[in-house]
């Protein structure tokens, strides 16, 4: 090749060597403009690879302009080297240009990690057959073996949710249960479980909820409570298990006319709902006499409506029981029995029952003469053995006639229902007087002198003693509480004390008043004066200060060493300092032959945590506030009161104090009954 022809090649050769090179610099000029001098930005945002590269320094990018001058160098680079040994060079001036402009321009690569949070709320109640729970085990069974990293949770649900442990890795999972408990499986609550579930999954995890039900709800308000989940990022899906159901019939409803009358026959209507076609049998019964026996009906799959006709042959109470008895298999039985009630009016009826049979003739003849002269009632008359022994009986009169009969004659169980039927029902009773019922061991602290105007052991009550009664209210911070339209604990706490007070003051009997919180604050001795009492009362009604703390140990030691005249100490307080020792100064009251009453006095709200939003509960006694979801506590919180309240109760009765619960939203006047009632052989009621 000549001189001449190898000058015009590299001619060529540079020519087309600084196109390249110019070609390159404008492509890279063009792409720094675009991405760098027109947005101007802070941090510059790539996609590599389907991955998000972010530069923190992107102007580092402008170093990149270098690139065609390391090009342009090699050019007139005067080394004699193969023309691969050449490119080589020029590749690994580049690369090497390129890995200081990454360096400084601050690469950060960004990776999502996602995890999957899967919580199966299996339906356990009655209506759900065993067989779809084995098939709903199977399900979790599979999503466990899969989970990999990710995380799978168990909660069945009947009545209340409850979380089933899981075996670690893809370990077996255990057979379903049904939750135990008589009535555990009567009611389905699928928004409790779903509500359960929200607490069992990590923050960094994307939550889902898989409901397996047969849809029979009878609790709770699923809609509102997807609604819920869906704004808590909780994603809610359904498994539908086809099962065919087992047989069953169920007695929905037993229909009376408005107007039963008396004598006339009337129809009443039977719901029977069966979910196959069957034959069965009905009974009905009359109070205790059955009207229709075995007689044999058609029932088709659906709801059925049976027509039965009876007649009332008597005027009062009535209940009117069907019990239906299907062929066959029949899966829960104690739905086949429905039980309404009526009152059919009448004359009135009058029970005479007199304890001397030979006074016997004469109220019932003058009972006679009067019925027979106006017609207006009839007279049914009976001797003690045949005393009616629940409400039911009473219930079919309107006044019951109790003359000189003993109270030996006469069962515990049918005062209680005379208290109950003249208190809650409005019957009428009278009690006639006579050497049999007002003698020695009469009818003095029975359910039968709670509703009598006067009491009947008038001789013992005004030989007694006046005493000495000792006040004891807990002023601490924890009493200032009080549900939504009660009284706080003070309150009611101060109502049962004053109301103590006021009965046994009347009496003859000294009233005095320890308020306590960490020690005695104040103390009102005992004195008889109706303006002492009136200071009681005033110091009673005094609210307590949120914050002030309790020592129920000092305290009550203080009370017990200053109490030495002989009487009732009654004690107010929620006994929420409880511990062993906390009641043991009452051992020493009791040894000096006091005897003592502990209220325990407690709200529903503490005793039953009725909320069901996540909420912020506040010490009354200057405790830390908590943050808490109380329905995933509310089944343990109720079995801690419980366990509280019942190691109160024990403590108590180890000493020899009597204790009683005192809810806010129960009547005062019936705590102190009971006490009183209880109390009268000592004197004090």
């Amino acid at each position: 090749m000549s001189a001449r022809t190898r000058r015009t090649m590299r001619i060529v050769g540079a020519t087309l060597y600084a196109a390249l090179v110019v070609v390159i610099a404008a492509a890279i000029a063009s792409w720094l403009y675009r991405v760098l001098w027109l947005p101007q930005p802070e941090i510059l945002e790539l996609t590599v690879r389907g991955h998000e590269v972010k530069l923190l320094e992107p102007r580092a990018l402008w170093l990149l302009l270098a690139a065609p001058v390391v090009l342009s160098l090699q050019w007139f680079n005067l080394t004699d080297f193969h023309w691969f040994q050449r490119i080589l060079n020029v590749l690994l001036r580049l690369a090497l240009l390129a890995a200081l402009v990454a360096a400084l321009a601050r690469p950060s690569v960004s990776r999502f990690d996602s995890k999957l949070c899967t919580v199966y709320l299996v339906d356990v109640s009655a209506s759900v057959p065993d067989e779809v729970l084995v098939q709903a085990r199977d399900i979790v069974q599979a999503g466990q073996a899969s989970r990999g990293t990710h995380q799978v949770s168990l909660v069945t649900f009947a009545a209340r949710p409850q979380v089933v442990p899981m075996p670690p890795g893809a370990g077996e999972v255990a057979p379903i249960r049904r939750h135990a408990g008589e009535d555990a499986g009567l009611a389905s609550d699928p928004s409790a479980a779903l509500r359960l579930s929200y607490g069992l999954c990590p923050q960094d995890h994307i939550k889902r909820a898989v409901l397996i039900t047969d849809g029979n709800q009878n609790r709770g308000n699923l809609a509102a409570e997807a609604a819920t989940a869906a704004e808590f990022g909780v994603r809610l899906y359904t498994w539908e298990i086809p099962f065919e159901p087992a047989p069953e019939i169920m007695v929905r409803d037993l229909e009376l006319p408005d107007d039963v009358r008396l004598s006339e026959p009337f129809t009443m209507i039977a719901d029977i709902y069966s979910n196959r076609d069957t034959t069965a049998r009905l009974d009905l019964t009359q109070n205790e006499f059955r009207d229709i026996r075995g007689q044999q009906v058609e029932l088709i799959r659906g709801v059925n409506r049976i027509e039965l006709t009876a007649e009332v042959y008597e005027p009062g109470f009535r209940r009117f029981t069907l019990e239906v008895r299907p062929e066959g298999e029949d899966r829960f039985e104690d739905n086949n029995t429905y039980v309404r009630t009526v009152t059919v009016e009448g004359r009135p009826r009058v029970l005479y029952v007199e304890g001397e049979s030979r006074s016997r003739t004469y109220l019932s003849r003058a009972l006679d003469r009067e019925r027979n002269d106006l017609a207006n009632f009839d007279l049914e008359v009976r001797d003690q053995h045949g005393f009616p022994n629940s409400v039911e009986e009473m219930a079919n009169f309107d006044l019951i006639i109790l003359s000189d009969v003993h109270a030996n004659d006469i069962s515990r169980s049918a005062m209680s229902a005379v208290r109950t039927w003249v208190r809650e029902l409005g019957g009428g009773f009278i009690m006639v007087g006579g050497e049999r019922s007002f003698g020695p061991g009469g009818w003095d602290n029975t359910p039968l002198e709670e509703i009598s105007p006067v009491t009947f052991d008038m001789e013992r009550q005004r030989d007694m003693p006046s005493l000495a009664i000792m006040l004891v209210i807990d002023r601490s911070g924890s009493m200032a509480y009080g549900g939504e339209g009660r009284p706080t604990k003070a309150e009611h706490a101060a109502t049962l004390l004053g109301a103590l007070a006021l009965i046994l003051v009347r009496q003859g009997d000294a009233a005095g008043l320890s308020v306590i919180d960490q020690a005695v604050q104040k103390r009102l001795p005992p004195r008889t004066r109706p303006a002492h009492l009136e200071e009681v009362l005033v110091e009673l009604a005094r609210p307590p200060e949120r914050g002030t703390p309790t020592n129920l140990h000092d305290a009550l030691t203080e009370v017990a060493e200053r109490a030495r005249r002989r009487g009732l100490v009654a004690i107010a307080s929620d006994l929420l300092d409880f511990d062993e020792a906390a009641l043991a100064p009452l051992s020493h009251l009791i040894g000096r032959g006091h005897d003592v009453v502990v209220f325990q006095v407690l709200d529903p709200d503490e005793i039953e945590l009725p909320f069901d939003d996540a909420a912020r509960f506040e010490g009354l006694e200057g405790e830390a506030s908590l943050d808490a979801d109380p329905a995933t506590l509310r089944e343990a919180y109720r079995a801690e009161v419980d366990h509280f309240i019942d190691a109160c109760r024990r403590r108590c009765s180890a000493v020899g104090a009597r204790w009683v619960l005192a809810r806010t939203d129960e009547p005062a006047e019936r705590t102190l009954a009971s006490v009183l009632t209880r109390g009268r052989g000592k004197g004090w009621g």
